[in-house]
């Protein structure tokens, strides 16, 4: 078999994969939509499991697929590697109305702020601070994050400091880290 051959058979069966993950996705969604969720008190939560249901359902600000958005499915590429055999954008289209929403267009501003070389310390200017901080002020606000907040206050993880919990999340998604470069 020539090494075309087994690019094509093994871009072949990613493709199969990735369309098994993509109706496996679908089938987990359509689960989720049929949840009856029809009152404001989130705090039955006995699980993450039964948390991430609740989340699932609550979230307004979720797009859907074929709607806001398509994937296309293509080529492969291997998560050590740096080939992409793509041809095309991972996205076939976005609805430019996505962007205008206030947490993705926060989160978008976020992009552009981080250093992507290995063992280069990031320097954080007074704009990315900010924008850090709006964004951070603009997520706590939804309905999925107040469930967030309520639900670790239930199980003693966050105290209900509402600052506490702004702090929690700054630390988790923005706190530096070392990174090593490996050579």
């Amino acid at each position: 078999m020539s090494s075309w051959a087994k690019i094509a058979a093994t871009g072949a069966k990613a493709v199969e994969v990735v369309e098994k993950a993509v109706e496996v996705v679908e089938n987990i969604q359509a689960q989720m939509e049929s949840l009856s969720v029809d009152h404001d008190d989130f705090s039955e939560a006995h699980s993450t499991d039964d948390a991430v249901k609740i989340l699932w359902k609550i979230d307004t600000n979720r797009l859907s697929p074929g709607e806001d958005y398509k994937i296309d499915v293509q080529g492969y590429t291997h998560y050590h590697g740096d080939a992409d055999y793509a041809r095309r954008p991972l996205f076939d289209f976005v609805k430019p109305e996505v962007f205008e929403r206030p947490t993705y267009k926060m989160f978008l501003d976020l992009l552009d702020n981080y250093t992507r070389e290995i063992g280069k310390a990031e320097k954080v200017s007074f704009q990315e601070r900010q924008e850090i901080q709006d964004f951070l002020d603009e997520i706590i606000k939804t309905r999925v994050m107040q469930y967030v907040r309520s639900y670790l206050i239930n199980k003693g993880k966050c105290t209900s400091d509402p600052g506490a919990f702004k702090t929690l999340l700054y630390n988790l998604w923005f706190g530096m880290y070392k990174s090593l470069k490996h050579e």
